[in-house]
């Protein structure tokens, strides 16, 4: 096949490709030129790693710097602008309900909003009830506190 054959492959399959909808353009000018390359008799071994063409093709997701060079996910956004490391390398409400948890805050029973109250008043600290039911359950399964209801139906919790 010649370089202006192929020209002339390529201009017919984009001049058919053009009439479909806008996102199906690019799949069906690959498709058409595929076919009118076996027309030709040439058929065409895929690429390794672009896939074999029997199903929709994935779309691959580009690697952060960080993660391409340590193959792992880069730590930049969780760990602040200044670059710090965290105590606990927990994120969040987690720390600091596992903070609490290490202090001793929960020697006598608390519930979900005696946490959430403490964690605003005495640590400037605000997460919503949601956020911090989370950390807390993890921290039972853990044996780290325990948790009972009370009367009114709220959990409370304790170290054991």
């Amino acid at each position: 096949m010649t370089r202006d054959d192929l020209k002339r492959l390529l201009a017919q399959a984009a001049e058919m490709a053009k009439d479909l909808p806008e996102n199906m353009q690019g799949a069906g000018f690959h498709r058409t030129l595929d076919l009118l390359l076996l027309e030709e008799g040439i058929r065409l071994e895929p690429i390794e790693g672009s896939g074999s063409g029997a199903g929709p093709r994935k779309r691959s997701r580009k690697k952060t710097r960080a993660k391409a060079a340590t193959g792992k996910k880069s730590n930049a956004r969780r760990s602040g602008a200044g670059g710090g490391s965290r105590r606990s390398g927990r994120s969040g409400a987690q720390a600091a309900v596992g903070e609490l948890a290490a202090t001793g805050f929960f020697k006598s029973s608390k519930t979900i909003g005696d946490v959430q109250k403490h964690l605003d008043a005495k640590r400037g600290l605000r997460y919503a009830q949601t956020s911090l039911s989370g950390p807390l359950l993890l921290l039972v399964r853990e044996g780290v506190l325990d948790r009972e209801k009370n009367d009114t139906g709220t959990y409370e919790y304790k170290l054991p």
